[in-house]
């Protein structure tokens, strides 16, 4: 047996990645995994080895994310009666506690756990079992009950296995080390809290594993995912889990985050199956059934992104020159033709490059130049084949060149945005009272910044009867024309937002049709396609998972905002979003307001006329993007009693977006 820390907690990545292993063969004996630890540690595995790594790709957390550490706070560790909720400790003494609503895809922190029923507990010292239909048994004691005379290996007191034991008193470990493990009311499950920093359910009548849940202790985004790697995530939680697949031949794997397969394997509706089929097939087949999509068996190892990483300049070098050549290494593992390489400045697309080979498998050295503009970067390639795309290689570059400015380059930047509101829709059920009043205020604040860092300000502002579908696309149009790469673009969206049964999400146009969508309201994939166009930076406000008379109670929030905060802002669009709610939680507004929660934190962020601006956190003159998501996420907080979570993500360096005006 490996030897384990006093407390129980994660360990090395490369420990994490075994674990993972385990999501596509749950039937390990416990020697051939400690084996295939100790072949990963001894350089990770290849054609000849035959450990389970040996499999072609499993998902498991991404290394250097930061997991929880249990610890010994059993108490803390709570799941309700389904075993869709459930809190866990997020520190070795229990003193601040995550508490995860499944069906809201919601993580909040409490400095204490809330009060609701707790379920049978196995947690340490103790010898509880679960009775299933087929005569076998979960446990996690430390030596395990006795059943025919035999018990379990030995383990330390706080750390355990949890395997299965039938009626003749055989033995399958489904997990060599856990925490601590609890079932659920209605003896469905057994949740388990891993030592990888990962909390699992299983099924009590065979053990099987039916999810995963790893949450990043840094910032609290988190992804679940199913055996087969079909994922949910917060707001970017993608890239806290990513996919190892192991190279034939190779002792290096290839890691892939989530969000370059997010095409297939972004599938919150899959997921929400799982806890209610208890069956990771039918799960597949309801959630496809309801979305009319066929399955997917493609192998993952089949279809995979390109792999570019950048060679020279190094990271923290110095350049003096504008131009400069680029040397970078390109690779397609599936041997798919890669079309583009494209160049990425501070986050921003900047231009494409054809690679000077194209459907190569081996590892290809190629050279470009790259105009840099005459300040300290952060320098970007990505490289595509048709819709997949590759993780961003980085490079940050000191600039130590001449710091004289061409004609154009002294001016002031621009603001432009399109500014949509609608309370008054055409459909009546739909009314909201302050979502036009959202859009005209925020317009408003948004004037105020002329003089500032911006020279001037124009913006095309749609509220009510206005903002019909063709009037917000022909702004979008506008605003893609008129931006260039010194300027700042803004989108701003105030009203309904619905997501059809493929999990796509459609802002409601004034004149949108709900049984129409695809045809009358803007969906999240053009949103994402016009705004990674601008040349200018960019910056999107969604304010839309209001409740409307027409959707009824139960659907209250049924809109899943993360998965489009986390397409607009992924590393190869560049876009920083900021979201009124997150997963299913519902926006709100109220008469003492006199807006939306979410907009009236921004306009008091950026100060009105004769009000003081809030967001300037560090009293400095400006608000970046980083200390406006600061000051609207507890002023929503406040402002509702912690029942709406604002989110912002940045895939983009910090800047300074707004001046503030004595």
């Amino acid at each position: 047996m490996f030897q384990r820390e006093l407390v129980c907690r994660a360990v090395s990545s490369t420990f994490a990645l075994v674990m993972g292993a385990g999501l596509l063969n749950l039937s390990f004996a416990l020697a051939e995994e400690t084996e295939a630890r100790q072949r990963l540690q001894e350089g990770g595995c290849n054609a000849q080895t035959k450990s389970p790594c040996r499999s072609s790709s499993v998902m498991s957390p991404r290394a250097g994310a930061v997991s929880v550490v249990f610890g010994r706070a059993t108490d803390s560790f709570q799941v309700s009666q389904d075993g869709t909720r459930l809190q866990f400790p997020l520190d070795v003494f229990g003193e601040q506690v995550a508490d995860f609503a499944f069906n809201l895809a919601l993580l909040t922190v409490e400095a204490r756990p809330p009060n609701f029923a707790r379920s049978a507990s196995i947690a340490a010292g103790c010898h509880s079992v679960i009775p299933d239909d087929m005569g076998s048994f979960l446990t996690t004691s430390a030596q395990g009950p006795e059943v025919n005379g035999r018990r379990g290996v030995d383990s330390h007191e706080n750390s355990k296995p949890l395997w299965t034991v039938d009626a003749h008193g055989g033995r399958r470990v489904i997990a060599p080390v856990v925490c601590f493990a609890k079932a659920t009311g209605d003896g469905r499950l057994v949740i388990a809290a891993y030592d990888d920093g990962t909390v699992r359910w299983h099924r009590t009548t065979d053990g099987r594993e039916l999810l995963a849940l790893f949450v990043n202790k840094e910032n609290w985004r988190w992804a679940a995912w199913t055996p087969s790697g079909y994922y949910m995530t917060s707001p970017g939680g993608e890239d806290t889990i990513a996919w190892q697949v192991n190279r034939v031949g190779s002792r290096n794997a290839d890691f892939f985050p989530a969000s370059r397969l997010r095409e297939r394997f972004s599938r919150p509706d899959i997921v929400q199956q799982v806890l209610i089929a208890l069956d990771e097939g039918k799960a597949i087949e309801a959630a496809n059934r309801a979305a009319k999509l066929s399955s997917d068996t493609t192998p993952v190892n089949s279809r995979l992104p390109p792999v570019i990483s950048i060679l020279s300049p190094s990271d923290g070098g110095s350049v003096r020159d504008r131009e400069i050549a680029v040397d970078y290494e390109l690779r397609s593992p599936s041997g798919l033709p890669v079309d583009t390489v494209e160049v990425l400045i501070d986050g921003r697309p900047s231009r494409g490059i054809k690679p000077l080979h194209s459907g190569v498998t081996g590892a290809r050295i190629e050279r470009q130049m790259v105009s840099l503009p005459n300040r300290d970067v952060e320098l970007g390639l990505l490289a595509r084949s048709g819709s997949l795309v590759s993780e961003v290689a980085k490079v940050k570059l000191r600039w130590q060149g001449s710091t004289a400015l061409q004609a154009d380059e002294g001016l002031k930047p621009k603001l432009y945005g399109v500014i949509v509101g609608v309370s008054s829709y055409n459909d009546k059920a739909l009314q909201l009272k302050y979502a036009a009043k959202d859009a005209k205020d925020f317009a408003a604040a948004l004037q105020l910044q002329k003089g500032g860092l911006y020279r001037d300000v124009e913006l095309k502002v749609l509220a009510d009867a206005e903002a019909t579908l063709d009037a917000i696309r022909r702004s979008l149009t506008w605003l893609e024309r008129s931006v260039t790469s010194r300027d700042v673009g803004i989108v701003f969206l105030a009203g309904h937002g619905l997501s059809d049964a493929k999990n796509q999400y459609y802002y409601l146009a004034v004149d949108s049709d709900r049984k129409q969508l695809e045809d009358t309201a803007l969906d999240g994939v053009t949103l994402r396609q016009r705004t990674r166009r601008l040349a200018s930076k960019v910056l999107v406000f969604l304010d839309t998972c209001y409740a409307g008379q027409a959707l009824g109670p139960a659907a209250r929030g049924a809109t899943d905002i993360n998965s489009l905060v986390n397409d607009l802002s992924s590393t190869e669009n560049g876009v920083v979003t900021y979201a009124s709610s997150t997963g299913r939680e519902v926006s709100q507004e109220d008469a003492s307001w006199g807006n939306g929660a979410f907009t009236k934190a921004l306009i008091e962020g950026l100060g009105a006329s004769g009000v003081e601006a809030r967001a300037d956190i560090r009293g400095k003159g400006v608000i970046t993007t980083a200390a406006l998501d600061l000051w609207v996420s507890e002023r929503v907080k406040e402002l509702t009693g912690g029942s709406q979570h604002p989110v912002m993500v940045r895939p983009v360096p910090d800047f300074p977006m707004f001046f503030v005006r004595n």
